[in-house]
């Protein structure tokens, strides 16, 4: 027997010991007091608002319309409440109770929902109405996301961050594959109405598990005694002069580019592979499958190591799969596509988010994560820009677009900043 081959019984055996161990990490993860709620709770409102929503919404408009530009217009001008409520949003963050904020603003997107369910039901509806609904949703969201991320930050600690934020996309992307499977069935049966209404009891029940959920320790902070103003510009100054943290926030705002794709994906399942709701609904979930997938990987193994240079080429690959996307021209295929970028994204959106906040400073955290999470609530601001652009250019020229511009500026931000080369 040689050398080798004695040596190959330990090598075998420390791998189930180190899956067991990942295991126990894991259950660790979830036995911390209220983290199970709130990341349902948290994967309810998130899922509901960015995915959801849009949707609903997006049916909707072309059903009353038929018109991309005002499918731009409707979902893209909501980018004006991101930008006045977010930053506000990351003082509340720094500032307060985060519980409590969550309850106020998760009871408010369950009213507004219900509020547009009634005007839908009853065929009282109007552009118009849409367009002030997602003002006010988008608004009411960009306070409760930031708010979110710290206080899980809060609830389980630095180390465990990055699989917890994992973890949570679990739960979000569960209810992404469901849910738009739902919503088409929904449309197709009862109307656009209905899936209004689940959109408020989605919210309504989000708000009940934050509700019955305990404030982290240390949750509460005393006041600077400085003007909402002045700390705002003192957390823009310090992004600016942190070249790792500037370059993770550059990051979260291409998220507006990614948004292209996600505004195309209704029209291009409607007018270029024939489908009806169900159909859209099944293209959706693919990538919230693939999504899902990615998401359990890092729950389960954590950090990541060479994250910045990862980070890019995870862009590259995203900006490559729109492009395939654009001309597969087949619902199978697409679906195949669609599985695989939401892969990609589960790594690059779980990795970025933790990133954001373990490389900030814990008297910036709540502003430079309200930053972040800007960009990725300005994802409204794509719908407008491929509205626009398909209005012009047609469908598969806005997403062969759209990829080119993710990749590129992925690419770029690696190569020209040096920021992510530290974070290798």
């Amino acid at each position: 027997m040689t050398a080798e081959a004695v040596s190959r019984p330990p090598a075998f055996a420390a791998r189930p010991e180190a899956a067991q161990g990942r295991l126990s990490e894991v259950a660790g993860l979830l036995s911390v007091p209220g983290f199970l709620k709130l990341c349902i709770s948290n994967g309810l409102a998130h899922s509901f608002g960015q995915r959801m929503q849009g949707i609903a919404v997006a049916w909707l408009v072309l059903e009353m319309t038929g018109s991309t530009f005002w499918l731009g217009v409707i979902n893209g001008l909501p980018a004006v409440s991101i930008v006045l409520f977010s930053l506000a949003g990351g003082l509340a963050a720094e500032s307060g109770d985060p519980r409590r904020v969550l309850i106020a603003s998760r009871l408010g997107l369950a009213a507004t929902a219900a509020a547009a369910a009634v005007l839908v039901s009853v065929g009282a509806v109007e552009p118009a109405h849409l367009l002030a609904y997602v003002l006010i949703v988008v608004g009411i969201a960009a306070v409760d996301m930031p708010v979110a991320r710290t206080m899980m930050h809060e609830a389980v600690g630095t180390p465990r961050l990055l699989s917890a934020s994992a973890a949570q996309s679990v739960f979000m992307n569960a209810v992404n594959i469901c849910a738009p499977v739902v919503l088409g069935v929904l449309i197709g049966v009862s109307g656009p109405g209905a899936s209004f209404w689940l959109l408020a009891a989605g919210y309504a029940l989000a708000t009940v598990l934050i509700w019955r959920t305990a404030s982290p320790v240390g949750s509460r902070r005393p006041s600077r005694g400085r003007s909402p103003l002045s700390e705002i510009a003192a957390g823009l100054r310090y992004i600016a002069a942190t070249p790792a943290v500037a370059s993770l926030v550059g990051l979260a705002f291409l998220l507006p580019i990614a948004g292209m794709f996600f505004a195309m994906v209704p029209v291009y399942a409607r007018e270029t592979l024939g489908l009806g709701a169900g159909g859209l609904g099944v293209l959706v979930a693919s990538f919230s499958v693939g999504s899902l997938c990615g998401s359990l990987y890092l729950t389960v193994h954590g950090a990541v190591a060479g994250q910045g240079r990862r980070l890019t080429l995870l862009g590259v690959a995203f900006g490559l799969g729109v492009i395939a996307f654009s001309v597969c021209g087949s619902f199978i295929v697409a679906c195949g596509i669609s599985l695989v970028m939401g892969v990609t994204a589960g790594f690059w959106q779980n990795m970025l988010t933790s990133m954001v906040q373990v490389s900030a400073s814990p008297e910036m955290r709540g502003r430079v994560v309200a930053v972040s999470t800007m960009g990725f609530q300005l994802m409204g601001l794509g719908w407008l820009l491929a509205g626009l652009l398909a209005t012009a250019l047609g469908v598969q020229a806005t997403l062969i677009v759209a990829g080119l511009l993710f990749g590129g500026l992925s690419a770029g931000l690696f190569a020209f900043g040096k920021g992510l080369r530290d974070l290798d």
